[in-house]
Parts: structure tokens; sequence; C-alpha cells
């Protein structure tokens, strides 16, 4: 059940300055967790309004029977009510948003909506310690798994629009996605490391998903690199490490004070559109700042994604 409906931003850009940037759709129950992610929004959104999601557990409706129909549109007021305290508590008077509430399992309904939008949806990362994500709130994760569309999750403190950013390249089509999408969002001047990871081993062993490699990694990645120079205002250095690559990707990342790892959704199998593989599962748990998955799929990231060159 939708109360109100959501405008995508980037729609009202695309129509008023043509502007090529993804439309951008905020996930949130109202807790402060969410805080982030607003805050993240409004910066990434230069001007129009701001789409915010909420969704309503099945199980969090209340019981019907002396309510009748009323009780779902009732829970559904109060949340958006929740909803609009958290957006004025936060980001202010003066800020347009369109607000939606629907019912269902949280992360299924966020990835659809998102896509129905195409948009990129950006979600708090939860409780900002480590070890409690570990032990247990991995919504974040879980909305990853379904998503079509990139994901970008925002931890607290991160600066947003980034401007320190750690690329992991794999040359797969999700890693090359994941680069045009960090890049396209990066701030002007920004400093972005553009990483492969190899194994520790000299035989280097490429998935069946890559694309655009020929021989040597240090040539690829340095050409690859060479070609997005042209094209954003950045300061872009490419680095291949050997080792476990989600190791050697948060190890980077802590290391340069990263606002934002940028990774590709590497699921595989039958259950490839809901699955991720290990080192984005691993990243995502395991990250203090930001993180932005596109997903496995190219064709289910934006088309109007800047990075034509990868």
């Amino acid at each position: 059940m939708a109360i109100s409906a959501v405008v995508s931003p980037a729609a009202h850009r695309r129509e008023t300055s043509g502007e090529p940037n993804p439309g951008i759709l905020v996930a949130t129950d109202g807790r402060e967790q969410s805080d982030a992610a607003l805050r993240a929004a409004r910066r990434l959104v230069a001007g129009g309004p701001l789409g915010v999601l909420t969704v309503l557990p099945r199980h969090a409706t209340r019981d019907a029977s002396e309510l009748g129909e009323s009780a779902e549109l009732l829970d559904a007021i109060a949340r958006q009510t929740v909803v609009e305290a958290q957006v004025h508590r936060v980001l202010g008077d003066g800020i347009e948003t369109w607000i939606e509430v629907r019912s269902g399992y949280p992360p299924t309904v966020l990835a659809a909506s998102a896509a129905s939008h195409r948009a990129l949806l950006v979600a708090g990362i939860g409780r900002p310690r480590v070890m409690d994500r570990l032990r247990g709130d991995e919504s974040a994760l879980r909305l990853v798994r379904e998503a079509r569309t990139p994901v970008l999750v925002v931890a607290p403190f991160s600066a947003l629009p980034p401007r320190r950013v750690v690329i992991a390249m794999d040359f797969s089509e999700s890693s090359l996605a994941a680069a045009g999408l960090a890049l396209g969002l990066a701030a002007p001047a920004a400093e972005v490391i553009v990483a492969h990871v190899a194994p520790r081993s000299s035989e280097i062993a490429w998935g069946s998903g890559a694309v655009g490699y020929h021989g040597d990694p240090d040539v690829a990645l340095e050409n690859w690199v060479r070609q997005l120079k042209r094209h954003y205002n950045v300061r872009l250095k490419p680095i291949v490490v050997h080792g476990d690559v989600a190791s050697e990707l948060l190890e980077l990342a802590t290391n340069e004070s990263a606002d934002l790892i940028a990774v590709g959704a590497r699921g595989h199998g039958p259950l490839s559109r809901i699955a991720i593989g290990a080192v984005t599962t691993r990243v995502v748990r395991c990250a203090t700042c930001s993180v932005l998955v596109a997903p496995r799929d190219r064709a289910s990231c934006h088309p109007e994604e800047r990075s034509d060159d990868g």
C-alpha cells in the first residue's frame, strides 16, 4: 500500500537540465540509523524533490479484527508521521520530499521500488560498530542481496559526496559499473584509488566474468585509468596488490581514510539475481566507511551511467 507517490529526482533533473545522474531513493524506517542516508541523499541531489521510501513489515501492522481495513492505513499514516518528523529533524525546513509508505518484506519492496524508478537506493548501514553488525543487524546486507539497481550503504560520519574513494576492479561487468557510478558520485578533485587484488601466487586466475583484460593486470589497469582521466575531475591512482580480496580492500580503505568503497556484486548460479559474492558480503559487513554496490547484471544498472569507456 502506498499513500503518496515517489517522484525520481533524476527524472525531474533530466526534464529540466538534461543532467545524466541516476535517480536517488532513500530507504528509512524513521530511526536514527537512517539519518546518515537522508543527509547523504540530500548532498547528492543538487535540486528537485527527494524521494523517500519506508516499508512496514507485514507483522508490524496491527490486528485488523476490530478496526477492519483501516488498521493498515492507520499504521501507514503513523509511519509517515514518524518519517516526516525525521526529515524535518535531519534536513530542516524547505526540503521538498516525496514520502511513500508500503507494506511487505522491506528488502524486497525497497529493491522493487528502486528498480521501477531506475534509482540509486540509499540506505543507512545500521549499527556503526562492526561486531554489532556481525552479531545481527544485517538489514543492509539483505537489501544489497535483493537489489537489482545500485545500492549506496551510508556509514555515519562518512563524507558525501566522497572525497576519498577506493574502487575494487576485477574487470567484471559489475565492477566496471560500480566504478562508473562511484566516479559520478565523487566530489570534484576527489582522490580515487582503483585497486585490483590478484591472488598471492604468480599465476593470476581471472573469473569468467572478466571483461576488457588482456595480459598483465598492471597494464590493463593503467590503460583503463588513462581513459577515465579524460572524463572525470578526480585524481585517479591505479594499484595492483596481492592477497585476500576483501582483506586488502578493507585495509586499503582504512589506510587511505576512504569515505567510500565501490564494489560489484558477484553472485553465481541459478539464484545469482539475489546472491552476492563473498567479497561483497564481507565488505558490506566490515567496512567502516560507506559502500556502493553495483548489481551483478550491468543491464540492471542505470542506463545513463557515465562509465562508457570501461
